[in-house]
């Protein structure tokens, strides 16, 4: 019976890390998509800046929703992936 019931637990917590990564990933598409629709908009090239980007994040929901976000990518370490590809 204790076997079955960690089972149970073991398998509870390995659905509820499998929803969090999932979240965590809608997230960073979420950004993504925000800079490639800025990226469309003429608000970022391939010679802006973080300095000059930030302000137009900074009360972004996309933006605040990935500062949230304790694994993965930071909004900086996504935007110099954009450049990258825009370079």
């Amino acid at each position: 019976f204790s076997r079955e019931l960690e089972g149970k637990e073991v398998e509870s917590r390995e659905l509820a890390k499998r929803a969090e990564r999932r979240k965590d990933r809608k997230v960073r598409e979420s950004f993504r998509s925000l800079l490639r629709d800025m990226e469309a908009n003429g608000m970022l090239t391939a010679t802006t800046s973080w300095s000059e980007l930030y302000p137009l994040l900074r009360n972004r929901p996309e933006f605040n929703d990935l500062i949230a976000v304790q694994s993965g990518s930071t909004p900086l370490d996504l935007f110099w992936d954009h450049l990258d590809v825009l370079q």
